[in-house]
């Protein structure tokens, strides 16, 4: 048994055979047939699936600083609640100005703090729905995992070391009926409460677990399964809960999504200005009076293989001409939102008279702004951003003012967790941080304004490019591949393999390939022949087309940093048989996934697809070693941290086995 490697002073976590005799909860304690896939979940809750997750993520965000999950609530001096856990989660979720003005020394509903018992983040909100209040809560019970502090101003609940019964296994939050006041941190459902919450719903209940997975709690499921669930140190061996393919749900890969439709927009801009002589896109066609007929997404058609769509559209008569009106509801995929019922188009240019895209100068042109006249540089130029409420596609009038962009920022995008994305130009996407200065971002839409001006302040999550921002970002990349991998078991029931293998047991692809559809890369994943090598003629076309979630943060080199280890007794396997993507089980980690290494940053980059690229034992523990300060690491249980290089070999080889069954000391 081991130690948890971020449980510092709390108890051993045991691993399973401690569980030997422990009561098992069947898989039928969910009253449906476990072959079965689950149901689609509905729109309302795949977005509420997204809040969920985004929560779970800011409280792991919050135990990388604290080393603790937040509090249940604070207390004062005679252990009265004071405030609630979603209060101390605010600075993780973007809400840090609103943070700053609550008195965290009075009680949630003094005279001061009142005033913010109406502004609800949105993220609390259900969505969809008009009303203000806060439908996500935690379980209250003493067996539960959200705490009460111990001491007076305390936001500190537990450590991951008291979660034996694995994170995985243990309900975080989940979504409520009645919607209550955020601050109150009285509101949380008792036992009996959630209980009566999953049986009373419609179909299912939105939760999220301690390891980031969001599920869906079917309301047929047996009340001791979700006490299981609710428990962390109880003991029972529970069924994973059925959940729906989770590449729907996940919000980090829709954001990614999002961003790579930008970069295919920016791109067919460029290769539309390739064929017409460095001329991008008129913002519209004009008729012969100077109205507008079509817009430039209509004229990039050709450029994202939509020649025949193109080929339809009377460019002639006005975009809402009787004939054109049949193509107002066949807007384009990569116009659209990715994971939104919404067939609206959401990408736009900013309209004002020295952004990026104009409208044509004569008569049934299509051409604009000529790439010479980006005077202030094509990496200075904000070119299309993604708008929060979705308009008709073929409508020349239904990109943004500037004003309207100011506000767009200003409000955050549907995703909720980074700000606004946004491409330049030069064919960059990037995420603007909701409190973006206006003088900052008016200058960054001209082309030829003559400002000096620099994104770095203003992007979402990077606030000055720190050392420890830019780690902080590597943390984040690195919690998202443990959940595509998580992912991928949902879907496999299996981990991913290292590496397939062909007939004669030599490598062909990485388990970075067999991630891109839980990452949003599902075109590039189709356009890879997984029957050939990964160097293979065809393949080697892809090896300089990175995904960007395998580059390492704040870097313009374009290989990958990220690496599982190469061991016989790690979390990644070589797969047994020729053609297969399947590695091990989580049944085949008794040491618990709380204790396994999965992918660790590594200092040189590599290329991506390269099987063979990822790190041997010894230069998993040079690469420690060698850092300056620490390393970010992921564990198979989607934990995110940074191991110090002062850690001795020893320690760091029991992180990497599976199945060693070390007892260590915390460092």
């Amino acid at each position: 048994m081991r130690r948890n490697l971020l449980a510092a002073l709390a108890p051993v976590f045991l691993g399973a055979a401690l569980f030997a005799a422990a009561p098992t909860l069947a898989p039928s304690a969910f009253a449906q047939d476990a072959n079965q896939p689950p149901a689609a979940p509905s729109a309302a809750q795949l977005r509420s699936l997204r809040n969920l997750k985004q929560l779970a993520l800011a409280a792991q965000n919050f135990y990388d600083r604290h080393m603790s999950l937040p509090a249940h609530y604070s207390v004062d001096a005679n252990g009265k609640p004071l405030h609630s856990w979603r209060v101390f989660l605010l600075p993780f979720i973007e809400q840090n100005e609103l943070y700053k003005q609550i008195r965290l020394d009075e009680p949630w509903d003094s005279e001061h703090n009142r005033q913010f018992h109406s502004k609800a983040p949105e993220i609390f909100r259900r969505p969809g729905s008009s009303d203000p209040g806060c439908v996500y809560s935690c379980v209250v019970d003493k067996t539960a995992a959200l705490q009460p502090a111990k001491e007076p101003g305390s936001q500190l609940g537990f450590r991951l070391g008291a979660f034996i019964d694995g994170t995985m296994n243990t309900v975080l939050f989940v979504e409520r009926k009645e919607s209550v006041c955020w601050m109150d941190p009285n509101v949380d459902l008792t036992l009996d409460e959630f209980l009566a919450t999953v049986a009373d719903a419609p179909d299912a209940v939105p939760a999220v677990f301690v390891d980031g997975r969001a599920a869906l709690l079917p309301k047929s499921s047996e009340p001791s399964v979700l006490k299981a669930y609710v428990t962390r140190a109880g003991g029972e061996i529970v069924p994973q809960p059925p959940v729906a393919p989770a590449l729907e749900f996940q919000a980090a890969a829709l954001k990614t999504q999002s961003i790579n439709n930008l970069k295919q927009i920016t791109l067919a801009t460029h290769n539309f200005a390739d064929a017409h002589k460095s001329a991008f896109p008129a913002r519209y066609s004009v008729d012969a009076d100077g109205k507008p007929l079509h817009s430039w997404r209509v004229f990039l058609l050709p450029f994202v293989e939509q020649g025949e769509l193109y080929k339809q559209i009377r460019l002639d008569e006005p975009w809402d001409s009787e004939h054109n009106r049949q193509f107002h509801s066949k807007t384009p995929k990569l116009f659209r939102r990715p994971g939104s019922d919404d067939k609206g188009c959401v990408y736009v240019c900013v309209a004002s008279e020295r952004a990026a895209l104009q409208p044509a100068k004569e008569s049934g042109s299509q051409l604009g702004a000529r790439i010479a006249s980006f005077t202030d540089g094509v990496s200075n130029t904000i070119l299309y951003v993604e708008r929060k409420e979705p308009v008709c596609w073929m409508d020349p009038n239904a990109d943004l003012t500037l004003d309207e962009f100011l506000k767009n920022v200003a409000e955050g995008s549907a995703y909720r967790d980074g700000g606004t994305n946004v491409s330049l130009v030069d064919g960059r996407a990037l995420v603007l941080r909701r409190d973006a200065d206006p003088t900052f971002l008016k200058a960054a839409i001209t082309r030829n304004g003559g400002e000096e001006i620099d994104f770095a302040p203003f992007l979402a999550r990077v606030q000055g490019a720190t050392q420890a921002d830019w780690q902080a970002r590597s943390l984040d990349n690195l919690r998202r591949l443990a959940l595509a991998a998580h992912n991928f078991y949902d879907l496999n029931m299996s981990l991913p393999a290292r590496c397939s293998v062909d007939a004669d047991g030599a490598p062909l692809h990485s388990w970075r390939v067999f991630l891109l559809p839980y990452l949003g890369q599902n075109e590039l994943y189709k356009k890879i022949r997984l029957d050939e090598p990964w160097d293979s003629e065809h393949n080697r076309q892809f090896h300089d087309q990175t995904p960007a979630i395998f580059c390492r943060p704040g870097s313009k080199v374009q290989g990958c940093v990220y690496a599982c280890v190469a061991d016989e007794t790690a979390a990644l396997q070589p797969a047994k048989e020729p053609g297969s993507r399947l590695g091990i089980r989580f049944a085949d980690i008794p040491d618990g996934s709380t204790n396994t290494l999965l992918f660790v940053e590594r200092k040189e980059p590599v290329c991506w697809m390269d099987p063979n690229a990822d790190l041997t034992l010894d230069e998993f523990l040079k690469n420690v070693a060698d850092a300056p300060g620490a390393v970010p690491a992921a564990f198979a249980d989607g934990r995110a941290a940074l191991l110090p290089s002062t850690l001795s070999p020893s320690f760091l080889k029991a992180c990497v086995t599976r199945n060693g069954g070390d007892a260590l000391f915390a460092r």
